[in-house]
């Protein structure tokens, strides 16, 4: 009876021991978001933002620098409205940002090799739905769609290139209204510089 068991178990290990390096091999570890390579000093992007249709602002990002997986933008932000209202805001982040200052107009890129993690600091834990045909300004584009929803009501979906990551378009939703939204139109670029 113990020479049955002592041979079950050496002509049983080595198969759970292949089966287990098959099936890690299997389900490949997801990198870590990147910076996208488009993301160089002399990117300017413009976004306008709609706060539930009263009150606009616009917000203008210039990238001074990228060095070593950090970017250092300057956004202006000012609203159209309302006079007096315009002031610079200097913020910088890596691939996924975090704490950024009031005000700014957010992390403008998404990995669209790891969407999820690319906003995974945030307040929302996003799922990522796919790539769908969407129409921002006058433009169609590919757009990866991130989204989240929560018991209260709330529904936040985010828009990016899915080719690129370049974020076009962002919607909050609370209680079935639009209260806050932007998306991006992209002003110029001037290639790299230094």
């Amino acid at each position: 009876m113990r020479n049955t068991f002592y041979r079950s178990l050496t002509i049983l290990l080595p198969c759970w021991l292949l089966l287990s390096c098959v099936a890690s091999a299997a389900v490949p570890a997801q990198a870590a978001p990147a910076l996208p390579t488009w993301v160089k000093p002399g990117l300017v992007l413009q976004y306008v933002e709609n706060l539930g249709g009263y009150v606009d602002y616009d917000y203008t990002d210039s990238v001074t620098s990228v060095s070593q997986g950090v970017v250092q933008v300057t956004t202006y932000t000012w609203s159209p409205g309302l006079p007096g209202t315009g002031k610079y805001l200097y913020w910088h982040c890596a691939a996924v940002c975090t704490g950024l200052p009031a005000q700014t107009s957010a992390q403008f890129w998404i990995d669209p090799r790891n969407p999820v993690a690319s906003l995974s600091s945030g307040p929302w834990r996003y799922k990522y739905l796919g790539v769908k045909t969407v129409k921002v300004g006058a433009k169609s584009w590919q757009a990866g769609v991130l989204f989240y929803a929560n018991a209260q009501g709330q529904q936040v979906v985010t828009d990016f290139q899915a080719s690129t990551g370049l974020l076009l378009y962002h919607r909050e939703y609370a209680y079935s209204l639009a209260t806050h939204s932007w998306y991006t139109i992209v002003v110029s670029y001037q290639g790299t510089k230094g």
